[in-house]
């Protein structure tokens, strides 16, 4: 067991939906040895997510279309095997971002807006043993009010319901730890009144495409939602514990951690390809090592 669990949403939204994938993600420390998912919507979503906070980033003004371009060459050269799907992704994130810029211009949304502050990760305790640890997204403050926003930016081929958007536990967990960091300073009402969800359909605007293909939904979260949130994360946190404890003593990962398969499994779980094989009789362990390398969950949260 970990002398400190450094808990981040990811693992915790892992742990909820599948503990097989947990247990070699998060506990052995797995990772795909060679990156095949191009096309997948985790990959386009997250290259137009980067390309987005490169632009937002008062340390970088990154142009996002430049941005894009830049990502898919170098994955290009590391991954010519993959350049069919890869190429599609390139047009179709170049596309996207394309049609946001013209959008920004066009309607003005950005106006009245600041940049206060860029992509960063920060830590708080929640418990004996255990820290909460997030990635926080860019930091804008509305000129006419003074409030501060998280804005966070999405694609999908449709939008999201409203009620969904204020249970998103990325959000609330970005909240609960910014709130958290200035509670501890005595500056818990500089914190930021939730999410500004940046929304962008993953389509090529044709004629034949339905709009819209941008549009922001804010999501306000008050101190009871946050209060709620602390206590559902403590609760993952020791159930985590828990069953890194049942691993540790040398009980079974199909006792401690039975999968929980299901239609999204094969595009959001790098453990699909050898999910099976754990139940079939077969040298799983083989595959695994074949197929993955052992890598830091974490590394995301320091680079």
């Amino acid at each position: 067991m970990r002398d400190v669990l450094r808990l981040t949403n990811s693992e915790a939204s892992i742990f909820r939906d599948c503990r097989r994938r947990w247990y070699l993600g998060q506990y052995r420390g797995l990772t795909p040895a060679r990156r095949t998912e191009f096309g997948a919507p985790t990959s386009i979503g997250n290259r137009v997510h980067d390309a987005l906070q490169a632009y937002y980033d008062p340390a970088r003004l990154t142009d996002p279309v430049e941005y894009v371009d830049a990502s898919c060459m170098s994955d290009l050269i590391d991954f010519p095997f993959r350049e069919e799907t890869l190429r599609k992704e390139w047009k179709l994130c170049v596309g996207m971002v394309e049609g946001y810029l013209e959008w920004l211009a066009e309607e003005g949304v950005d106006a009245g807006y600041t940049v206060v502050g860029s992509e960063e990760a920060r830590e708080v305790d929640l418990m004996e043993g255990v820290t909460l640890l997030a990635k926080l997204d860019v930091r804008v403050e509305e000129d006419m009010t003074g409030h501060i926003w998280s804005w966070d930016h999405k694609t999908g081929a449709s939008g999201v319901e409203p009620k969904l958007l204020q249970l998103n536990t990325q959000a609330l967990t970005q909240h609960l730890v910014e709130y958290l960091a200035l509670k501890k300073e005595g500056r818990e009402s500089e914190a930021s009144q939730g999410t500004v969800f940046n929304f962008l359909k993953k389509s090529q605007r044709t004629a034949r495409a339905k709009g819209p293909f941008y549009w922001r939904d804010p999501v306000r979260h008050n101190k009871a939602e946050l209060e709620k949130h602390w206590q559902h994360v403590v609760a993952i946190a020791k159930e985590i514990r828990s069953t890194e404890s049942r691993l540790d003593a040398g009980e079974s990962h199909h006792t401690a951690c039975p999968p929980n398969p299901g239609k999204d499994c094969t595009w959001k779980c790098e453990f699909f390809p050898v999910c099976s094989l754990h139940d079939d009789g077969s040298d799983v362990e083989a595959a695994l090592e074949d197929l993955y390398v052992t890598h830091d969950p974490l590394e995301r949260y320091t680079s």
